[in-house]
């Protein structure tokens, strides 16, 4: 009988301290999500490399802006299922699809530029509190040896320029 009421205590101070009975977490500041998505469709033709490589051209990649706006919406579901109020999450897409070229598409705010990309990355750190989150996924080209991320380029004619020093580099 002792020991059926030490096990009966035992398990009821473990029920008790589990966290499954405390309350749900409120979920402070922000969550802001940049999901970047870049298809290479409207590339010039030629790209510059750094000399004595021979290199192919970048090539397309389909899928990459769905890739963009299906992990923003995962990200932003999952944040909601965390306790996070819809306000508090912020969504920025930057995106390359279709195959204009113009001063129009590369001035766009939601075009997926490395000048876009830098400056949403200092309205955030201008707005961030230590309680929020900032998600960046990326769907595009890198290179390997290097690490770095190609960015969409923001010329209307010319080669697309991939070295060191290129303005589409990150």
């Amino acid at each position: 009988m002792r020991r059926g009421f030490l096990l009966l205590s035992i398990l009821l101070l473990l029920m008790a301290s589990c966290e499954l009975y405390y309350e749900e977490p409120v979920q402070r500041g922000t969550v802001r999500i940049v999901s970047i998505g870049i298809t290479y469709e409207n590339e010039p033709e030629e790209v510059a490399y750094p000399e004595d490589e021979e290199k192919d051209q970048l090539g397309d990649l389909p899928g990459t802006v769905f890739d963009a706006r299906e992990l923003s919406k995962a990200l932003s579901q999952q944040a909601q299922r965390a306790g996070w109020d819809s306000a508090d999450i912020e969504v920025t897409l930057l995106l390359q699809e279709g195959t204009d070229h113009t001063d129009a598409t590369f001035s766009n705010t939601e075009y997926a530029s490395r000048d876009n990309l830098k400056s949403r990355l200092e309205d955030i750190a201008e707005l961030a509190t230590v309680d929020d989150l900032t998600i960046i996924t990326y769907s595009g080209h890198g290179i390997e040896e290097t690490g770095e991320l190609l960015m969409a380029h923001t010329q209307t004619s010319g080669p697309v320029d991939i070295s060191e020093n290129s303005p589409i580099m990150v």
